[in-house]
């Protein structure tokens, strides 16, 4: 069996192996992952808060501003490929903002930046977040900003982002903001269509590439995205390996390539 033909069989069997393991799958619709406290957290008194949609992994950086100068709290990657849903909610943990009884006014706060790991436009960044100290405050005891944050795939990268709607129940203040990322096509390992999510068409598309090179015609295809084991060839083993990584997350587990 030629390299073609090989590749057509695959290209055949595609719907069937992922239809097989894909029946009577259901999972949650929402996935919670509680971040490691930061280091420099003297006591909880308030949180962010991201509802991630989509499978593109972002970065989150989390500072504090003060007087003294700047507090590195959180740094990390979110990954939502490791969830065993399509919409993953993390939270990290914050210590109440330092207060001026002279002034009546805070003299910290933090700053907050979400950005596509491959987009440099593709970046929202908000300062002055303030998590209220229930020690100067009768109505607030508790302080959560929530970010719903949606991935769109584009030409260009860029934000677009909604005006904070901020209320008080129970002594819990929740400020809730919509942002969504704009990220140039491309970029993610498994993801050589772009659309965000990895699945049976990204197989297919590496498939496809496959056999037009074999056959020696011209194929445009991104070669990081589509070389998922490494190895520098964009082969039929890529292929088997996308569509592993998508049964295995329809399947409710937490793949990784």
């Amino acid at each position: 069996m030629n390299c073609i033909q090989k590749a057509v069989l695959y290209l055949v069997c595609v719907p069937l192996f992922v239809q097989h393991l894909t029946i009577s799958v259901e999972a949650e619709e929402i996935s919670l992952i509680e971040m490691p406290y930061a280091a420099s957290m003297i006591d909880m008194h308030g949180s962010i808060r991201i509802l991630l949609k989509g499978n593109r992994k972002v970065n989150v950086n989390i500072q504090k501003q003060t007087q003294e100068g700047s507090d590195l709290y959180y740094d990390t990657v979110l990954d939502p490929t490791q969830s065993k849903t399509d919409t993953t909610e993390y939270v990290f943990y914050l210590d109440c903002c330092e207060y001026n009884l002279n002034t009546e006014s805070y003299v910290s706060t933090y700053k907050l930046k979400i950005s596509d790991l491959a987009t440099e436009t593709a970046s929202y960044q908000e300062q002055a977040i303030t998590i209220v100290d229930p020690g100067f405050s009768e109505s607030v005891q508790i302080t959560n900003y929530n970010y719903n944050v949606t991935m769109l795939k584009g030409e260009t990268g860029g934000v677009i982002a909604t005006v904070p709607k901020k209320s008080v129940v129970d002594g819990i203040q929740t400020v809730e903001n919509s942002i969504t990322l704009r990220y140039a096509a491309g970029n993610q390992l498994g993801d050589p269509d772009g659309d965000g999510d990895i699945n049976v068409e990204d197989a297919v598309m590496v498939l496809n590439y496959y056999a037009m090179c074999s056959a020696g015609l011209e194929a445009e295809i991104d070669l990081y995205a589509a070389d998922v084991n490494g190895d520098g060839v964009i082969g039929v083993e890529d292929a088997v390996e996308i569509l592993t990584y998508y049964a295995r997350k329809a399947a409710g587990l937490s793949p990784s390539f």
